[in-house]
């Protein structure tokens, strides 16, 4: 495994109904890899984990989560950007796991620079061979979110990050991760704890970058974004969405770019 220099990990327990969501993905994804990727299963043991990814250049794992929240929710995180939120492993059987294989990783610097963690909300984590059908329906999303990511432009978040503003990490990595689908972007910004308000704050510094950007429909999208305030999340962040879609072709890299 050393050679390989980007990893799609699927994570669980094929007799643990819901935990095996990580492994069902990347069965899924290996009737038809993407390209350059090599897809790996894994029961958990941390320390197995890192000699996966060690020597790695980009790592997608994929697991499933306990953090309460709604069955089949999709959580995005950047294991490379800190340590994984406690309740979101709560279900883990293993006493060194994900989470723990991650933090050492960190500290050995055996983490890949591009770390990304695909967390699909569990229900039920007894023995048995059949997951829930709300996470079954996780488990197609969390396939066609990573082929739709691997298949984009590369794009620029620190852009996208410099136009919603400070402390926007994580909706902007939502919002270009999800771009093609409003649904699974509403869904995966309500599982957030960010405050409504904050969702307008981060809508109109991105109306006010496309009002910069161009005329035409952007400008008209921007400027009915920036005059129709709201607190309600979802409209928020269906606005976001909408927005991102029409600077998409700003934010995409130059030819050549990091």
């Amino acid at each position: 495994m050393s050679a390989t220099k980007r990893l799609i990990l699927g994570i669980g327990h094929p007799l643990r109904q819901d935990d095996r969501a990580g492994l069902a993905v990347a069965e899924r994804l290996a009737a038809d890899p993407p390209t350059g990727f090599a897809i790996v299963t894994h029961h958990g043991e941390g320390a197995g984990l890192i000699e996966l990814w060690q020597e790695a250049e980009q790592a997608i794992v994929v697991d499933a989560v306990a953090s309460g929240g709604v069955p089949g929710t999709l959580h995005v995180i950047d294991g490379a950007a800190g340590p994984l939120p406690s309740a979101l492993i709560a279900h883990s059987s293993h006493a060194f796991g994900l989470a723990q294989a991650i933090e050492m990783a960190r500290a050995l610097e055996r983490l890949p620079a591009r770390f990304d963690i695909l967390g699909i909300e569990g229900q039920a984590f007894g023995h048995g061979e059949i997951m829930s059908p709300a996470v079954q329906d996780g488990v197609g999303r969390a396939e066609a979110v990573i082929r739709r990511e691997l298949a984009a432009p590369v794009f620029d978040r620190s852009r996208l990050q410099a136009m919603l503003g400070p402390d926007s990490a994580e909706i902007a990595r939502l919002i270009a991760l999800f771009r093609g689908s409003a649904a699974a972007l509403v869904e995966s910004l309500l599982a957030t704890r960010t405050p409504p308000s904050d969702f307008e704050g981060h809508a109109h510094r991105l109306a006010g970058a496309a009002l910069n950007a161009g005329a035409g429909e952007l400008a008209g999208l921007a400027r009915r974004l920036m005059e129709t305030p709201s607190t309600d999340r979802k409209m928020a962040a269906v606005r976001l969405q909408a927005a991102w879609r029409r600077l998409e072709a700003a934010l995409v890299e130059p030819p050549g770019g990091e």
